[in-house]
C-alpha cells in the first residue's frame, strides 16, 4: 500500500528562533537581533520590543563551515602556508591564544572579512546602531574576543551568552510547551 501526502506552506525556521521566547522577555524593552553562527547557517532573529519579527528572520549559509574555509582562503591568499581545513577548524575551537601567527590572522580575518559580511546580513534586518546584538551558540563562545573587537564599536551594545547550549535549550523549552 502506497500513499502520496501532499504538505503545503511549510516554514522551516532557523533553530535560533526557538529560544527567541526567553530572549524576548529579557531584551523586552531594547531593538535586539539574536544572531547565532551555527554549523551551516546564521540564525539572525530580530526583535524589537519582545516581538520576534518573523517576516525579517533568515538564516543565512554563512555559518561556521562557511567561516572555517573562508579563513583557509584568506590564509592561502595571505601567506605561503596552506593549512588543512580540519587543522584551521581545531585551532578555532581549541588553540585560539596558542600560536602568535595564526592568532593575528584569524583576528584579522575576523574583523576585514567575516564580521563585515555578518554586519551587512545583520544592517539589512534594521535597528542600525540601536540594536543590541545577542551572540549565542558555541560559535560565538568560542570567538568571543574577535565579536566584542569587531562588533562594539558599530551597534549599541554587543552581549555573548557565555552557554554552548543556549539554543538547544530553547528549543527543547519550545517542544515542551
Amino acid at each position: 500500500v502506497s500513499l502520496d501526502i501532499t504538505v503545503h506552506n511549510v516554514t522551516i525556521e532557523p533553530e535560533t528562533l526557538t529560544g527567541s521566547g526567553s530572549a524576548k522577555l529579557k531584551y523586552k524593552d531594547i531593538a535586539s537581533i539574536l544572531v547565532d553562527i551555527g554549523t551551516l547557517n546564521v540564525g539572525i532573529v530580530p526583535i524589537l520590543e519582545g516581538r520576534a519579527d518573523i517576516d525579517n528572520t533568515t538564516a543565512p549559509k554563512k555559518g561556521y563551515h562557511y567561516m572555517v574555509e573562508s579563513f583557509k582562503t584568506f590564509i592561502d591568499d595571505e601567506t605561503n602556508n596552506e593549512y588543512p581545513v580540519k587543522m584551521l577548524d581545531y585551532y578555532i575551537r581549541k588553540q585560539q591564544g596558542t600560536d602568535k601567527e595564526l592568532d593575528e590572522l584569524f583576528s584579522r580575518f575576523f574583523k576585514e572579512v567575516y564580521s563585515a559580511e555578518l554586519k551587512t546580513e545583520i544592517n539589512r534586518k534594521g535597528f542600525g546602531r540601536f540594536a543590541t546584538l545577542v551572540f549565542l551558540g558555541g560559535t560565538s563562545v568560542d570567538c568571543a574576543n574577535q565579536i566584542r573587537e569587531s562588533f562594539s564599536d558599530d551597534y549599541k551594545n554587543v552581549v555573548i551568552v557565555e552557554d554552548i547550549f543556549a539554543t538547544v535549550k530553547g528549543a527543547y523549552k519550545k517542544g515542551v510547551k
